[in-house]
């Protein structure tokens, strides 16, 4: 009973003496936990936990694709319409149309357009009456009361009838509208320089043995007969020493002036001095005679293509 008590009485001073712990488990040599120990550890435990969060979880995110560049699609428009279409086309336009002229490449045929003007926005074509059903009729399709066909192929079409009776307004922003204007200014530019070459192309008439049209030929006789004379008088003398002959193919631009402008052998003779001689005989004889006038009042050139033939110190053309 005594020793009762007494352990009694040290738990008491015990409490006393140490209130954090009251049941007196701590001894005297184990350090009390007080309220800053008790926070560091919660501050770890929570810096643990989000270190196990970030180094343990991986985020991924959906990039936005990116959006695809628009394809312009390059437009001809033609003035003219022909019934037939051609096999091969080098442009694509509004409407079939042959091609022709006189140039070696594929040139893109062109209008003539009024002014830079912004392209108003395009409205929609209007249904045909055929394509736009009632209400009644489209539902009506579903029934077997018309021709048999397939029920898949009702419901194809009845959806294309509802798709077709609404059209929707396909809307222009302004880049759009900016670029229609940059492509009618492109155009437009294109247009004057092929107005502005053609203006200074020279308008040719060709004349040769063959032609018909009595002052061309008239002029073209009168140019023969001056050169031979001038030919004859200067016949190259390496080729009478040498015996040579032979025939060559020439064309003779002649300017409105009756000057020489441009002389080109198209079929060579095969002998150097003889197609020298028939260019030195071309300069001797210019300048010639002046256009008519009937001629410069459509071209303002002539080419006179003959063949040279030399032969026995004479010349002659044919």
């Amino acid at each position: 009973m005594a020793e009762t008590s007494i352990q009694s009485q040290i738990k008491a001073s015990n409490q006393l003496q140490n209130p954090a712990d009251p049941l007196g488990l701590a001894s005297a040599d184990s350090p009390l936990v007080g309220p800053r120990d008790r926070m560091l550890s919660t501050v770890l435990y929570a810096l643990a936990v989000h270190l196990v969060l970030l180094l343990g979880l991986q985020f991924d995110f959906d990039l936005p694709e990116p959006k695809q560049a628009l394809r312009s699609l390059d437009i001809t428009l033609v003035p003219q319409r022909d019934n037939k279409e051609p096999e091969e086309a080098d442009f694509l336009a509004q409407a079939n149309q042959q091609g022709g002229g006189e140039s070696d490449k594929a040139l893109k045929p062109t209008t003539v357009l009024q002014g830079q003007q912004p392209a108003e926005p395009q409205r929609p074509a209007p249904v045909p009456a055929q394509a736009v059903a009632k209400p009644s009729e489209a539902a009506q399709v579903d029934k077997p009361v018309l021709s048999t066909p397939r029920p898949a192929t009702h419901k194809v079409v009845a959806n294309q009838l509802k798709t077709e009776a609404k059209p929707k307004r396909k809307k222009l922003s302004a880049a759009m509208l900016m670029r229609q204007s940059r492509q009618f200014a492109r155009l437009q530019a294109q247009l004057a320089d092929q107005q502005q070459a053609s203006a200074k192309r020279p308008r040719r008439k060709i004349i040769s043995a063959s032609t018909k049209e009595y002052v061309p030929a008239a002029y073209m006789e009168a140019w023969r007969a001056k050169v031979e004379r001038i030919g004859t008088m200067n016949y190259p003398a390496a080729a009478r020493r040498a015996g040579i002959s032979g025939s060559l193919r020439m064309a003779v631009e002649i300017l409105p002036n009756g000057r020489v402008s441009k002389i080109e052998i198209s079929r060579s003779s095969g002998y150097p001095v003889l197609d020298k001689a028939a260019i030195r005989v071309v300069n001797l004889a210019a300048p010639f005679a002046p256009l008519p006038t009937e001629i410069t009042k459509e071209y303002n050139r002539v080419v006179i293509v003959r063949t040279w033939k030399f032969a026995e110190e004479s010349i002659e053309m044919r």
